[in-house]
Parts: C-alpha cells; structure tokens; sequence
C-alpha cells in the first residue's frame, strides 16, 4: 500500500497534533498509581473542580494521561493531586510543552524524578 503524498503532507501541517513524553512506571508511587487506577476506573478523567483537567486510560504497561493543557493551563496551580510525585511530574511536563504523558515500565528513567 502507497500513502499519497498530499496525505503525509495534509498530516504534518495539522494544527490537531501534540507533544508525548515517556516517562518510567518507576516515578510512580503506590499512591500515584492507585489514583490513576480509580480515574481510569471511574469517569476516566482527572477534575479540578467541575472542569475535566485530563483523561487517563490504563494498560498493561502502564498509563496514558492526556492534559487538556491549552484550555485549562490557569488551572495549574489548582491542581493538587493526592499522590506523591504524579502532581510534580504533571506539573513539569505540561510547563515543559506536553499535552500526553505515556508512563511505560520501558520509558526512559529521569534523573531529576523520584523513582519509588
């Protein structure tokens, strides 16, 4: 199967893309990830107040957060998880430009990051 050129170029341009980082499963806590746990669980999503702030999905690896950072970045210093390092990992990479956070137990381990 050949893709169209016109294709490749139409998906490149896009205003509809994103940055994902992948970060450790090795960062997250026991707290933390019982706290994704029942997100994905329960509405899939992480709220801050009424407003959804990002949706989490599960999965053998791991877990898929995805910041609605354009719309809600006032909304950060709201934020306050109850976990231990999720909110400072949250936090960094939405300042640092993601909108996906892929916590993988193949990711890259950061230096700067608590490993538990």
């Amino acid at each position: 199967m050949t893709i169209k050129y016109s294709t490749l170029q139409e998906l490149q341009t896009t205003d509809d893309q994103y940055k994902c980082i992948g970060i450790n499963t090795v960062h997250l806590s026991k707290n933390d990830i019982k706290y994704l746990e029942q997100c994905a669980e329960n509405d899939k999503s992480i709220t801050i107040g009424k407003t959804d702030f990002a949706f989490v999905a599960t999965r053998q690896e791991g877990f898929f957060i995805k910041c609605y950072c354009d719309e809600y970045q006032e909304f950060l210093p709201e934020l306050d998880l109850p976990c231990d390092e999720l909110f400072n990992i949250v936090k960094a990479t939405i300042s640092a430009g993601f909108h996906m956070i892929e916590f993988d137990c193949d990711a890259t381990i950061y230096d700067t990051l608590s490993t538990f």
